[in-house]
């Protein structure tokens, strides 16, 4: 974080970057399916023009469906380099976790940077292969095999947690609580996550036919009256 720097060019924007913006907009006219988000009291739209509170991901998207960026206020935060980061975990872990750890990297080299200051670390990547090596031992629907799945969805849970005066109810208190942060709660890489994911949705919506009805799309799935085949 204090490598973060403020941008003000779109292509600023573009390839592996965990970037964040309040940019005006405008799509060309006749674009089906705008991808940028704006706010209301209603949830997210996506209309035409407007002003919106986006990511890296989706700003790269808007251009290449030829949108028109004005990027009022923006910044982008380096990835940390994988050694640094490997680095400062062996610190707090144990003898064998990091034999584990020397044993992972020699298997899952640095990935090949997209810029020059691009040496990037994948959030949460040992996380991630660790969990899914352990589902792929059970069958599914059985309870390991639950449960490891459920301890890779709540990864992102855990980033978001504690930013919107939600409420749980507590045993102890005998009442509804406020649910705070948890320890790994960070507001970038929720907004991160939350961002790209929109705009790998709005990718694919993108370059569906004019012809084929698309009848909704939520979260990281949609609709679409086309053959299966298609």
């Amino acid at each position: 974080y204090d490598r973060a720097r403020q941008r003000n060019n779109p292509q600023d924007f573009c390839g592996h970057v965990a970037g964040y913006a309040l940019v005006d907009f405008s799509f060309p006219a006749g674009t089906r399916f705008p991808c940028l988000p704006v706010d209301t009291p209603y949830g997210l739209i996506f209309p035409l023009e407007g002003e919106s509170l986006c990511t890296a991901p989706e700003i790269e998207l808007a251009l290449s469906m030829g949108a028109h960026l004005d990027i009022r206020w923006g910044f982008t935060i380096p990835w940390m380099a994988r050694d640094e980061v490997l680095t400062r975990s062996q610190a707090v872990i144990s003898k064998m976790q990091r034999k584990r750890i020397d044993t992972w990297r020699e298997k899952h080299p640095v990935p090949v940077a997209v810029t020059s200051d691009d040496v990037g670390y994948r959030l949460f990547e040992p996380f991630t292969t660790a969990i899914r090596d352990n589902r792929a031992k059970y069958r599914r629907k059985t309870l390991p095999f639950e449960f490891n799945k459920l301890l890779g969805n709540s990864a992102y849970g855990k980033i978001g947690q504690g930013y919107k005066d939600k409420r749980a109810y507590g045993p102890r208190e005998q009442d509804y609580v406020p649910i705070g942060p948890s320890r790994i709660s960070d507001p970038g890489l929720a907004a991160l996550v939350c961002g790209f994911v929109r705009a790998v949705l709005g990718e694919i919506l993108s370059k569906i036919p004019p012809d084929i009805d698309v009848i909704s799309a939520t979260t990281d799935g949609f609709l679409v009256g086309c053959p299966l085949e298609q």
